[in-house]
């Protein structure tokens, strides 16, 4: 028997139980970091913030002080053409990085053989516990 950081005994020769696994899953969860997603309103809100969106919003500002109405309304548009053109590619870089995130979790592994109740298995990662023995 071995322990392990949190002081849980774990069997090397054979690996957890079946049931000790479990056990352990319904606890704990697996072994995944939930990712959190933002709303899409706010992603897009996002896009006003910063540098550039600021440049152009002292530049409305100060347009419409001068009563340049004209000036106003074409920089107000390169605002919003700047925001909706960063959100859209923005959002397709994260369905490309979702869907390589997909393919890698798919075939995801451990890198070895989990032991459990005396045998050895190929686990996804996901279903490894932190006291499995590899």
């Amino acid at each position: 028997m071995h322990s392990n950081s949190s002081g849980v005994a774990t069997d090397l020769e054979n690996g957890l139980s079946l049931e000790e696994v479990r056990r352990r899953t319904i606890k704990h969860g697996y072994n995944e970091i939930p990712e959190k997603r933002e709303s899409l309103t706010i992603l897009f809100a996002k896009r006003f913030w910063g540098i550039t969106p600021w440049m152009l919003e002292i530049t409305m500002a100060l347009t419409w002080l001068l009563g340049k109405r004209l000036e106003f309304y074409v920089v107000l548009g390169l605002l919003l053409f700047n925001a909706i053109l960063g959100f859209i590619q923005e959002q397709r870089a994260n369905s490309a990085l979702e869907l390589l995130r997909q393919k890698l979790s798919i075939g995801a592994r451990c890198g070895g053989y989990l032991f459990r109740s005396g045998s050895s298995s190929a686990l996804r990662c996901v279903q490894k516990r932190d006291d499995d023995s590899l």
